[in-house]
């Protein structure tokens, strides 16, 4: 539209330049023609003047898209760097941890055993508040390996009260020691031994000394003895009591107060109203509880005097 305002113009002033005045005075034509071309020089002047206001506004707004591209790229730039930063930190952080020796602190104090279970002994006690290096956790993660300051290992039990320092969660899982198979001791049934040792005299009296060796599990605090006549198949002397367990072949009643399993120990019996060369027979009642009481067992042994 602004393009064809000088063309208009130019066609009036054409008009005016051309057309008779009211005298027909070539002056007064000239001078319409000239105010007519002030007139299309001014809206001319108007029309650059508004081009050039346009293009300083589009300027402007252009500069100010730029100023804010600026703005926004130097953010985009700071925020990275923050972020650069962080990452930074983050895998320093990361580093310093994984480089910590781990560390697990007792701040109560804890039994370290000697295998990943409860049934094993006490290795050693880790004093409340001090720490210890960890090296490796049990296959079902319950129990930490520790390295005592002698090197030497044990294992605690993974508690609520324990504190951890460094990576021990990347610790590899090992086996411990495992727990030995229980085996049932077989049963050993009641018994002893009984062997004819000697002559042997006490206070005058020839006694008969024999060997008693208990083969079972019980222990024996009473005993009665019975001295028989092969012969006659009669009683010929008989005795009993709670000490009568002697020490050695050479000892004279009374002696000790118990024969313990697989303990051997010697009883004695008086000889006299036989002779040398008799068939004899002994027989040895021993029961777990004083005065022939308790279980009991019975044994014979033939001899020759």
């Amino acid at each position: 539209m602004r393009k064809l305002i000088p063309l208009l113009c130019l066609a009036i002033l054409m008009l005016a330049a051309c057309a008779p005045t009211e005298n027909g005075d070539p002056d007064a034509a000239r001078t319409a023609a000239a105010q007519t071309l002030d007139a299309q020089l001014g809206v001319a002047q108007a029309d650059q003047a508004l081009e050039t206001a346009e293009a300083d506004q589009a300027l402007e707004t252009a500069e100010a898209e730029q100023t804010a591209l600026d703005l926004e790229l130097n953010l985009l730039e700071t925020e990275n760097a923050q972020l650069e930063i962080e990452i930074d930190q983050t895998q320093a952080a990361q580093a310093t941890f994984a480089a910590t020796e781990p560390l697990l602190i007792a701040p109560t104090g804890v039994t370290c055993r000697l295998g990943p279970n409860t049934g094993f002994g006490r290795a050693a006690d880790i004093a409340a508040g001090s720490s210890v290096a960890i090296t490796a956790r049990s296959e079902d993660g319950e129990w930490w390996l520790a390295q005592l300051q002698d090197e030497s290992e044990c294992w605690v039990f993974w508690s609520s009260e324990l504190g951890f320092e460094g990576d021990v969660f990347n610790l590899p899982l090992v086996q411990g020691p495992q727990l030995p198979t229980a085996t049932i001791a077989p049963t050993r049934e009641p018994g002893f031994a009984l062997s004819f040792v000697s002559d042997h005299s006490c206070d005058g009296v020839s006694n008969g000394i024999f060997e008693v060796r208990n083969t079972g599990p019980e222990t024996y605090e009473s005993v009665r003895i019975r001295l028989f006549d092969v012969a006659s198949d009669s009683q010929v002397r008989a005795i009993d009591g709670n000490n009568e367990f002697l020490a050695s072949s050479n000892s004279c009643p009374k002696g000790n107060s118990t024969l313990g399993p697989s303990q051997t120990a010697f009883l004695a019996i008086p000889l006299s109203g036989t002779n040398d060369g008799d068939p004899l027979r002994i027989s040895v009642r021993l029961c777990t509880e004083n005065g022939l009481g308790g279980n009991c067992i019975a044994g014979n042994r033939q001899f020759t005097r």
